[in-house]
């Protein structure tokens, strides 16, 4: 019966089975929409496109912020899962080609817990400024609970700016459904939770 209703909501949403696979990180189709909130404002993360760039499927990623009737853009981005399954981020890619030519890995899911490594993006409030992060995987077996949905063996990441001050975050990821909660380390009460 789950299977079915599965099957129902997928159909009904414009997803197919080969569009989607659950193994994935964070689910890569077009059409593909998450929504995160707090008590202030909602965010939006949707794959718009995909292209194929050197040789490699990349996934347009849009971030909005909503608030009432007003809709900030937070980022623009690429994103490809690579053969080992690793999430690899492209950002600014026209300038890209101009310059390195180069991804950045994101969220890795093939290391040690508490394993960091130094990435590269946008910087999450500007996206104007190229920021260089450090990111630790902090667990591979979370539990979150969200509303009255309980989520086991989640990928906790904790997101450090290394270019701004107070900007660090943890990502919960859930193979297959993506990001499910963010909390920002300097405003607590700035904690989105996935919309069900």
């Amino acid at each position: 019966m789950r299977k079915i209703i599965a099957s129902v909501f997928l159909i009904a949403c414009g997803i197919t089975y080969g569009q989607f696979h659950e193994s994935e990180l964070f689910p890569m189709h077009i059409g593909y929409c998450s929504k995160l909130e707090n008590s202030n404002c909602m965010l939006e993360i949707q794959v718009i496109k995909k292209i194929i760039y050197e040789e490699k499927e990349l996934y347009q990623i849009s971030e909005t912020i909503i608030k009432g009737i007003k809709k900030i853009s937070s980022g623009i981005y690429y994103l490809h899962e690579n053969k080992i399954g690793d999430i690899e981020k492209f950002c600014r890619l026209d300038s890209l080609i101009n310059k390195a030519n180069k991804s950045f890995d994101w969220y890795k899911k093939n290391v040690k817990v508490g394993e960091s490594w130094i990435t590269y993006s946008d910087s999450y409030f500007n996206n104007n400024s190229f920021h260089k992060y450090k990111i630790t995987l902090i667990s591979k077996l979370d539990t979150v609970t969200i509303g009255k949905k309980l989520f086991k063996k989640c990928y906790k990441y904790f997101i450090d700016d290394l270019s701004e001050k107070d900007t660090e975050y943890y990502d919960w990821i859930v193979p297959g459904l993506g990001l499910v909660k963010r909390t920002f380390i300097s405003d607590l009460s700035n904690s989105f939770e996935r919309v069900f």
